[in-house]
């Protein structure tokens, strides 16, 4: 199985994809912008091939358990530079991200240059 994430929309705040599984249109992502030099919390993952491993602990993970039941997990993306724990998980803002990769069924624009992720 392989995931692979087309970028379309980049402002100075955030990013709007989509992910396709296996070639085939999966779901709208959101990520946070582009910064040519990283900022915590603010800044997308560079372009690449990486490792997706499941992650069963940690408070993040806790809370979807609450959510979504016991048995969940969290999609875990693997040696990145510059980050650690970068999840592939659902959100709704931008301030969700945290380096993170959003995911939603659709998208909606609410200004020039902020965007939603449903």
């Amino acid at each position: 199985m392989e995931l692979r994430l087309k970028r379309e929309i980049s402002t100075d705040l955030c990013t709007v994809g989509k992910l396709y599984l296996d070639n085939v249109f999966f779901c709208y992502t959101l990520e946070d912008a582009y910064h040519e030099v990283k900022i915590k919390g603010q800044t997308r993952i560079s372009a690449g091939r990486y490792e997706i491993k499941p992650r069963y602990e940690g408070g993040m993970i806790e809370r979807y358990k609450e959510r979504f039941g016991k048995d969940h997990f969290m999609l875990w993306l693997q040696n990145i530079t510059d980050f650690e724990y970068i999840y592939i998980h659902p959100g709704n803002f931008i301030k969700n991200t945290d380096g993170c990769l959003l995911v939603g069924e659709r998208y909606t624009k609410l200004s020039k240059s902020v965007y939603v992720s449903y």
